[in-house]
């Protein structure tokens, strides 16, 4: 909880900075799709969805906090000769992208890479919950619909774990964002 407070802080900061600029643009949006698990024998692939609030306050240049809800699907693995079914879990995260490239609700396409940190929240059934740090980045494609858009995006996010490993998930997305104007916009 207190990062989620620190994370919502700095975006209020970013707001009141940005509220002196011109052209400022505040957007929520949700999206909904499949997380795809990379390279681990213990979980398939799964549904996600999640929500964010973005703020666009340079050209090309944003910040975004954001929920996402990675769920994964059940795994067969055997152990000692035998076939066992193994719960996949889900994972939770909270944290603070920056958008580089345009993001808006002006008509059109507008490309942009998305890059951040996180708090993940690994959850399975057996063992206890874990928290990690976590980062993610991927493409996006939005298309401006008047103060509508919608996105499409691909995220591949990477989980720390002890003894130096990783866990790794592939999301892809597609979702709306509504904007509202604090100023001109571009």
């Amino acid at each position: 909880m207190r990062r989620m407070s620190i994370v919502l802080l700095v975006m209020c900061l970013v707001a009141a900075i940005s509220a002196e600029a011109a052209a400022t643009q505040l957007g929520l949006g949700g999206f909904v799709g499949m997380n795809i698990p990379v390279a681990q024998d213990d979980a398939s692939s799964g549904a996600l969805f999640g929500f964010r609030a973005r703020l666009e306050f340079m050209p090309r240049l944003g910040a975004e906090a954001f929920f996402t809800s990675l769920n994964q699907g059940e795994s067969s693995v055997e152990v000692w000769g035998r076939d066992m079914t193994v719960d996949g879990g889900s994972i939770n995260s909270f944290g603070l992208n920056l958008i580089f490239g345009s993001m808006s609700s002006a008509q059109g396409a507008h490309f942009h890479f998305t890059g951040g940190i996180g708090s993940y929240s690994i959850s399975r059934e057996g063992p206890p919950d874990e928290s990690r740090f976590g980062y993610n980045f991927g493409p996006g494609l939005e298309i401006g619909l008047g103060k509508v858009s919608v996105e499409i995006d691909a995220k591949f996010h990477v989980i720390t774990l002890d003894g130096g490993g990783t866990r790794k998930n592939v999301g892809i997305s597609g979702g709306l964002n509504y904007y509202f104007g604090l100023g001109d916009t571009y």
